[in-house]
């Protein structure tokens, strides 16, 4: 049988190159849809391998990604992140803008130097606003945004709880893949990329089912 239309106009729509930066599960989720649906997904990945090979699930959220070791830190990893960003069509990062800015990863001035690409960040806070550089824990999130309170009643006596599934990372990525697509489809009229952004407090409030 052949494949529903919403999958073969996925697959028709992936982007070709996506630079993989990310080191969360939300951005895992993001990269492993696109690969799915054919997009070249080439991971980055520091000394030591991702974080997101320590993760139980690894076996599906690598499926079929390449990988490549660049230490950002070092005085070759920004030419050879550069080298690598300029043949590709999307770079996602899970990064703060603190970490960006220590490792001297400024989008802003990236996408200059790469008008075509589709820069997306996915963060827990947003990249903007006093709490940009809190963690990005899914439980952080979930406790400061008031949604553990929200399940109290799920616990016996009631009490503000942790709900183990990521729902806020899952629909963090997704929330990116639209993004990216919606830019890629923009792009195909202006020739230009552009910065995407969305955070885990957007991803858990846009499949809150308890509010």
């Amino acid at each position: 049988t052949s494949a529903p239309q919403s999958a073969r106009n996925c697959v028709q729509n992936a982007p070709g190159s996506v630079v993989d930066r990310s080191t969360t599960l939300p951005g895992a989720f993001c990269t492993q849809f696109l690969a799915d649906c054919g997009a070249d997904v080439l991971m980055i990945e520091a000394p030591g391998g991702s974080p997101v090979r320590a993760l139980r699930g690894w076996p599906v959220l690598g499926r079929g990604k390449r990988s490549r070791v660049v230490d950002l830190r070092s005085g070759s990893g920004a030419e050879e992140l550069d080298e690598l960003l300029s043949d590709a069509d999307v770079a996602v990062t899970t990064f703060s803008p603190a970490v960006l800015a220590d490792l001297g990863i400024d989008s802003e001035a990236l996408l200059a130097r790469h008008p075509q690409l589709v820069i997306t960040h996915i963060t827990g806070w947003g990249r903007r606003g006093p709490w940009r550089d809190l963690k990005g824990y899914e439980g952080l999130v979930l406790a400061k945004a008031g949604l553990s309170h929200a399940v109290r009643r799920m616990a016996n006596p009631p009490r503000p709880s942790y709900v183990c599934v990521p729902y806020a990372s899952f629909a963090a990525g997704h929330i990116a893949v639209q993004g990216i697509l919606a830019a890629l489809h923009e792009r195909d009229r202006s020739g230009l990329g552009q910065i995407v952004d969305t955070d885990l407090v957007r991803g858990v409030h846009a499949i809150d089912a308890w509010n």
